[in-house]
């Protein structure tokens, strides 16, 4: 028995081989927490300079960006001086033109209310307006007929339309003679509206910019050309009153040049988003205030991408003269809604178009008139060309011939002598001459081919004896007036 509890006690084993419980390989709970944190606490990076000074550089510039394109001037009040554009001014004659109601063509609002209006403010204008400033006006109703090609090609044709057209110049000491002579800058926009449209921005805020550029000159004449308005009241119906005024009015032929307003949205800041002519390019960049125009929206607009177009098209094809096109386009979801209402028009949004416009203008009419010409040519030529450019006061300002320009070189008063050669006959030319002068300019180009031989040369020839062998060399004279 005593034997067997022994073996019981020690389970069959020896007494010494009995031992202490091990101590497990494994960590404890406290010490996997304890390296879990210390994993996690080492895996996060660090945040360099570096890093801190790009998200600061990234967040200023992207502050400085939507400040610049958001911003806008104060506007001026209505108590400001008459040789400042007031948008309070013209904020009066919108909220009066849009009081009327919807303005589509055959509406009484666009055929009665709106010019009666109009036509009010500006014989008010100009019964205030100084001695030595003379205004004229003039209601044309026009009827015409034009093929335009807009989305599909069709036949526009038109019946009295309005337009109501005032010309702004310096009068003579009597007053009633015209001392600007013949040369004249058009400005124009539409105050008719789309069917359903509120039309605050497109075009009744242009319409009210324009009456108060009119209140502006006609306390400020032009010096050097006259101003033209049209307040043109049939847009909508795909360009009608601009056609049937740049075809059959009597102050046409004086037009120089043309600015339109026009509006693809409402508010924020106008972009100049056409233009047709070097010189207007850099009047506007003279000019203009605060400046806001992008070739790469002319290139889009012009491709026929965007389904819309404006009277600048008019006035550029059936007037042949160069213009400038500005719109505004901040919230075009308004575009032809009737959402496009005053609400719409920041304050600063009028006086930023108005004083642009004052100063493109002021640039325009302001400056001494040139005879500025610009002529492309575009042929197959000799390979050695000389280029005479010939007249009274002539000043080339510019020209763009490729390799090999000698120039401009003055042989004589008034002449410039270009010169250009290629070895390669015949060549292929294509260039242009930008002179200024105020009598017409003419450009003669003598080249020499190894190819032809004219009558006069052949004749030569022909009295030559006949061991003479002569290099086939043909001098040409080709003549232009620009």
């Amino acid at each position: 028995m005593g034997d067997l509890r022994q073996r019981r006690g020690g389970h069959g084993l020896p007494a010494d081989a009995v031992s202490e419980p091990k101590v497990s390989s494994f960590p404890s709970d406290d010490g996997l927490r304890k390296r879990r944190r210390g994993s996690h606490h080492t895996s996060v990076p660090k945040v360099t300079p570096l890093v801190i000074g790009f998200v600061l550089f990234y967040a200023l510039f992207l502050a400085t960006v939507g400040h610049y394109h958001t911003w806008l001037p104060d506007p001026r009040g209505l108590d400001a001086p008459s040789d400042v554009f007031s948008e309070a001014r013209s904020r009066v004659v919108l909220d009066t033109i849009m009081s009327f109601g919807y303005r589509p063509v055959g509406s009484k609002a666009n055929d009665e209310l709106t010019p009666q209006y109009l036509l009010s403010q500006i014989n008010e204008i100009k019964s205030n307006a100084v001695d030595d400033v003379r205004i004229e006006i003039d209601v044309q109703r026009p009827t015409g007929a034009f093929g335009l090609n807009f989305l599909e090609q069709f036949q526009n044709i038109y019946a009295n339309v309005t337009n109501i057209v005032v010309r702004v110049s310096s009068a003579t000491p009597d007053g009633r003679e015209d001392a600007n002579g013949t040369d004249a800058l058009l400005i124009s926009s539409h105050y008719d509206a789309a069917i359903g449209a509120g039309a605050a921005s497109d075009d009744g805020v242009s319409i009210a910019i324009m009456v108060e550029l009119l209140r502006y000159y006609s306390r400020q004449p032009p010096k050097h050309a006259a101003i033209v308005f049209n307040f043109n009241g049939a847009e909508e119906t795909i360009l009608q009153a601009a056609h049937g005024f740049i075809t059959q009015h009597k102050w046409t032929q004086d037009i120089r040049a043309f600015i339109n307003l026009e509006a693809a949205g409402a508010g924020g800041r106008e972009l100049l988003f056409q233009t047709g002519s070097d010189e207007l390019a850099l009047a506007y960049a003279e000019g203009a205030k605060y400046p806001h125009a992008s070739i790469i929206a002319q290139e889009v607009f012009q491709t026929g991408v965007i389904p819309a177009d404006t009277d600048f098209r008019i006035y550029r094809d059936f007037g042949a003269i160069a213009g400038m096109d500005f719109a505004y386009i901040a919230n075009g979801y308004v575009y032809h809604t009737r959402l496009d209402d005053t609400s719409r028009i920041q304050p600063g949004a009028i006086q930023r178009l108005g004083d642009n416009l004052v100063g493109v203008i002021h640039h325009l009419v302001n400056e001494p008139a040139t005879n500025r010409r610009k002529i492309h040519l575009h042929f197959t030529g000799p390979a050695f060309l000389h280029i005479y450019i010939d007249a009274k006061k002539t000043r080339l300002t510019s020209w763009s011939i490729g390799e090999g320009v000698n120039g401009p070189v003055p042989s004589t008063e008034g002449t410039y002598i270009l010169q250009f050669a290629t070895g390669i006959p015949p060549a292929s030319f294509h260039f242009w001459i930008e002179a200024e002068s105020n009598a017409p300019i003419e450009i003669g180009l003598t080249g020499h081919f190894l190819e032809e031989r004219t009558t006069q040369m052949q004749e030569f020839l022909d009295a030559l004896p006949s061991w003479v062998h002569v290099a086939e060399i043909v001098s040409t004279w080709r003549s232009q007036v620009i």
